[in-house]
C-alpha cells in the first residue's frame, strides 16, 4: 500500500489487490477448518441466495505491471494470520 501511495504515476487509478487466482468457497472453508484445527464443523451449502455472477476473480495485472507487485501471502497463510488476529483481539469483536 505504501508503494502504491508513493508511486507518482498511480494517482487517480484503480488497483485491485488480490491473488488473481479464483478460489472456491469450499476451498476457503476447508482451508480455514484445517488451519484452525477444527474437525467438528458441519458445513451446509445452499443455493437459496441471490448470485450476481458465477465467479469473481480480481485482475491484479495493473498492480503487477506498474509496481512489480506479486501476492506475498498464500490463502493458507492469509487465513492463518487472520485467525491469529481474531484470536488475539477477542475482546474487540465480542462486545
Amino acid at each position: 500500500m505504501a508503494r502504491l501511495l508513493e508511486a507518482p504515476h498511480a494517482g487517480g487509478k484503480l488497483f485491485n489487490i488480490g491473488s488473481g487466482r479464483g478460489v472456491r468457497i469450499s476451498e476457503v472453508v476447508e482451508t480455514l477448518l484445517r488451519v484452525s484445527g477444527s474437525s467438528e464443523a458441519h458445513v451446509a451449502y445452499t443455493s437459496g441466495g441471490p448470485v450476481s455472477a458465477a465467479s469473481r476473480v480480481l485482475n491484479c495485472e495493473r498492480l503487477c505491471r506498474e509496481l512489480g507487485w506479486v501476492p506475498p501471502t498464500s490463502l493458507k497463510e492469509g487465513l492463518r494470520a487472520t485467525l491469529r488476529w481474531w484470536q488475539a483481539h477477542r475482546t474487540t469483536w465480542r462486545r
